[in-house]
């Protein structure tokens, strides 16, 4: 697009020669009534032009600083408007920055990432609070350690001792039975024990292979190599995929081996408090540098007597696992935080795999040996001194907000002083304008009276000229009719 230009007024030659006659015409007609016109009146025209002038120059000027005023003003409630703008923007950065980690349960932990999180966290929406875990959860009901009654393994003895006994190999019948034991399948503890049985069983009755066979067939095909009874894997920013690591640890039953890079969400740092009260033997590696943090719960389990070990490493303790009974693995990218749980891009898994918990256990069994124990005594210092200087930041906190707050109501009290002295010389202005209106109006009222004065003046000068003129006129006359009469007089004689 090419740049936008003003119009011109071009006129053709014929309309220009037109207007060049019709000025020339005028300039002639105001010559030849300046010429008939008296000087007074002159004066009087120029006098009452010099007036009008004057008024439209003063107006002129009112009209230009009223709309600089205007500008000014605009300008100045812009200017406002962006303060407040700016204003706004740099305390919410700092409320980010200031955030207590204590205020809110769902609020209650430091954000590790800084630089790049504070803009995203600020565009995200809070999310609402939810219950921090399912009541009716039970990972005893729901997945697995259902243990079978003695009576009913009574029923299975006697089963397996009369089916080896007799030697028999049809699967239908061994089917059909333990169709009436679904807790078998839930829990390896269960399969063990009916492992160990047919072993024992078995010995009695060596010669009946066949039968031994179709049973120990049976066992392996059912019980050894289904898919395992659980398999979750869940993804956050999810408040409710959070709950699911809390009813796992709420309702473990043995043993509860955790690895954790942070740990700042309060309702699992309480899930796993609940299962060492419990008397569930729970172990806890965490990363040193992590575990010193304002909000980190680590040394809050140490000091609650949770056994604790840190790396002391240059380098981070990375992982991110629990091994629940022996038997579950919970592992992922997903850290137990805050950030983690409503922010981050994160996924966890659960899987039921003995096999594969023996492994992770392995390697855990390594690094608990590796690292070094958090005492009780010291971590109850940490935690004194961490909530010490809490409360003081807290209470630095508030004394800045209140100080905040004095200053925000001392600049509302100083804007409302400059708004009503604006507002003063808003209307002193008004008043003065008006002044000056009322002004202008006497003297154009004056100016008017002056030249009706001054025709009226004129129109006495000009009708003692037409007196004396025709008084001159009528004295020629008379003296040419004397002339006249003369010149008869000697035509006669």
């Amino acid at each position: 697009m090419g740049k936008k230009t003003k119009k011109e007024d071009i006129n053709s030659p014929e309309e220009d020669e037109e207007e060049e006659q019709n000025e020339n015409k005028s300039l002639e007609e105001q010559e030849n009534e300046e010429e008939e016109e008296d000087p007074s009146m002159l004066m009087a025209k120029e006098i009452e032009e010099d007036h009008i002038f004057e008024e439209e120059r003063i107006q002129e000027e009112k009209e230009k600083e009223e709309k600089e005023e205007k500008e000014k003003e605009k300008e100045e409630k812009e200017k406002e408007e962006q303060e407040k703008e700016e204003k706004n923007n740099n305390e919410e950065k700092m409320e980010i920055e200031n955030k207590n980690p204590e205020e809110e349960e769902n609020d209650n932990k430091p954000i590790l990432l800084k630089s790049k999180k504070k803009t995203i966290l600020k565009s995200i929406p809070k999310p609402k609070p939810i219950e921090p875990w399912d009541p009716n959860f039970n990972l005893e009901e729901r997945y697995f350690y259902q243990e079978i009654k003695q009576s009913e393994w009574d029923e299975i003895k006697n089963f397996l001792t009369d089916y080896l006994s007799n030697n028999k190999t049809d699967l239908p019948t061994l089917e059909n039975f333990f169709m009436n034991y679904p807790n078998m399948y839930k829990g390896s503890d269960n399969t063990d024990k009916l492992k160990e049985m047919i072993n024992d069983i078995s010995k009695t009755y060596q010669n009946n292979f066949t039968s031994y066979q179709t049973l120990i067939n049976f066992f392996i095909n059912t019980y050894l190599n289904p898919k395992p009874a659980l398999l979750e894997c869940y993804f956050f920013p999810n408040q409710n995929n959070e709950r699911k690591v809390v009813d796992m640890f709420r309702t473990c039953k043995k043993t509860l081996d955790l690895a954790i890079f942070t740990l700042t969400k309060d309702s699992i740092s309480n899930a796993i408090e609940e299962a060492h009260k419990r008397g569930v033997k729970v172990r806890l590696i965490a990363d040193d540098s992590c575990s010193l943090m304002l909000g980190s719960d680590v040394r809050k389990l140490a000091a609650m007597g949770v056994p604790t070990k840190t790396d002391k490493a240059k380098y981070y303790m990375h992982n991110k696992v629990a091994i629940i009974d022996k038997s579950v693995l919970v592992t992922g990218s997903y850290n137990w935080s805050r950030q983690a749980t409503n922010y981050n891009q994160e996924n966890i898994l659960f899987f039921e795999n003995k096999e594969l918990c023996e492994k992770y256990t392995e390697e855990y069994d390594k690094l608990w040996e590796q690292f070094e124990f958090v005492s009780q005594s010291d971590a109850q210092k940490w935690v004194d001194e961490s909530e010490s200087k809490t409360k003081a930041e807290k209470e630095k906190r508030e004394k800045e907000k209140e100080k905040k707050e004095k200053e925000k109501e001392k600049a509302k009290k100083e804007k409302e002083k400059e708004k009503a002295k604006k507002e003063k010389e808003k209307e002193k202005a008004k008043k003065e304008k008006e002044k000056e209106k009322e002004k202008a109006k006497k003297e154009k009222e004056k100016a008017k009276k002056d030249k009706e004065k001054e025709k009226q003046k004129t129109r006495k000068l000009k009708e003692k000229e037409k007196a004396k003129k025709d008084k001159e006129k009528a004295k020629k006359e008379k003296a040419k009719e004397k002339i006249q009469k003369k010149t008869n007089k000697k035509t006669k004689k």
